[in-house]
């Protein structure tokens, strides 16, 4: 069993203090983490900054809330500066390298979002709300934290789907509607899942998109199967009277190691009865070629043991609506149905193999399926390849095929045949 820590912000998303407030909460020392506080204030900053770590009520909810205050505070202008003043802080903080290049990995999302959303290179875009005093503190205490728990490295961290709120809010850039154009890039380039709702607030800030983002080994649409070893909650500024402003931290232990990649999908089906088989034949042609994952037509009887043909399309959200316009257009079909399923998946890759055959050498492609782990679990010559070498040489298809799989077999270290 492999030790995971999972972040549940999907009820009420995440900031950098909420993060820093769950992982105290969970056991990380807090004197430690507010000497975190005080080299910041020594090294970088001409401020005072009061820090306090106590525990709140939020709609009920017991949570440790982090807090900061700063008096004369000066923020950051550039990219470049931030990055400075962040490294500045690593060398005085004496932090492991995993924890070193969390917290540099993290400041340098948050201004490459910002960068993105401002058309300006990361050492030239000027910074208000990301380039301040807070935003230092929360990163580097979420490092400290992290190392002091032995959960920045040999722990698998998995982030569920973020809550990002809605509505609109003020920002120095005017009124923004949630979540904010630099959070949105954040989230995207993290490769996290998020969602609106459930309540009309900014639920999601830069910073704590950020933190996640450069945590998160994978994004999960539900927490996997495990034994809870301690829980933390995080505590937001507000207390809103909707839902508790609490973010969530489950660590402990895979129940079994998840040896496959894990995904979302969809398939959209309808019945067909009144088409000809060419038109069928056009339609799954004409699916594969817009981008469907897969296409499956399947014979079957319905009422008064009427024959018809069902017409199934998996296909990843992006592509739906696309293939319901197509499958209505093209089939008259009244309606479609629509389904979605957790797909498990092995990793793949294309590796090129060489054959020879009457002393000529050719080229074909092998496809590698492995494990999360990289661990190989088969290989498999492309049927194009083999088909169109077949013709080339006029050899049989199982000859060829045959001749490839003893090769591929050879250039991953499987034993042949």
């Amino acid at each position: 069993m492999g030790r995971i820590l999972v972040f549940d912000a999907g009820l009420a998303g995440v900031s950098g203090d909420m993060v820093v407030g769950a992982l105290v909460d969970l056991g990380a020392d807090k004197e430690r983490i507010l000497k975190v506080v005080k080299t910041v204030e020594r090294t970088c900053f001409n401020c005072k900054i009061k820090a306090s770590i106590g525990k709140v009520l939020r709609l009920g909810i017991r949570a440790t809330r982090f807090e900061i205050e700063v008096e004369g505070e000066k923020a950051m202008k550039t990219g470049g500066e931030v990055i400075r003043k962040t490294e500045q802080c690593i060398q005085k903080l004496n932090l492991s390298v995993k924890a070193r290049n969390f917290s540099l990995n993290t400041i340098k999302a948050l201004i490459e979002g910002e960068a993105k959303v401002h058309g300006k290179e990361i050492n030239e875009v000027h910074l208000h709300e990301t380039g301040s005093v807070d935003t230092l503190v929360d990163v580097l205490c979420t490092a400290t934290a992290l190392e002091d728990l032995n959960l920045i490295h040999g722990v698998k961290k998995i982030v569920l789907p973020v809550a990002v709120g809605g509505g609109c809010f003020k920002s120095v850039h005017g009124v923004l509607c949630s979540p904010a154009p630099a959070t949105v890039e954040i989230l995207k380039n993290g490769k996290l899942f998020f969602k609106g709702g459930p309540i009309m607030e900014e639920l999601a800030t830069p910073t704590g998109a950020a933190i996640l983002s450069s945590l998160a080994d994978m994004s999960t649409v539900y927490i996997p199967a495990l034994k809870i070893r301690e829980t933390g909650y995080g505590a937001g500024r507000k207390d809103f009277s909707e839902i508790p402003n609490v973010l969530r931290v489950f660590y402990g232990d895979l129940v079994s190691e998840d040896k496959f990649l894990e995904d979302e999908a969809f398939m959209v089906e309808t019945n067909v009865d009144d088409v000809t088989g060419e038109l069928i034949g056009y339609i799954v042609d004409k699916l594969m070629v817009e981008g469907a994952k897969d296409v499956t037509v399947v014979p079957a009887l319905t009422k008064k043991s009427r024959p018809v043909h069902i017409i199934r399309v998996l296909t990843d959200r992006e592509r739906l609506n696309r293939f319901v316009d197509i499958l209505i257009r093209e089939t008259g079909s009244l309606g479609v149905r629509i389904g979605k399923y957790r797909r498990k998946l092995a990793k793949r890759k294309i590796v090129p193999v060489e054959i020879e055959i009457d002393g000529f050498k050719w080229k074909l492609n092998i496809k590698v399926s492995m494990d999360a782990k990289g661990e190989i679990i088969n290989v498999k010559p492309e049927y194009e390849d083999v088909k169109l070498l077949a013709e080339q040489t006029h050899r049989p298809f199982k000859e060829i095929f045959t001749l490839a799989m003893m090769e591929a077999k050879k250039k991953v270290g499987l034993d042949s045949p």
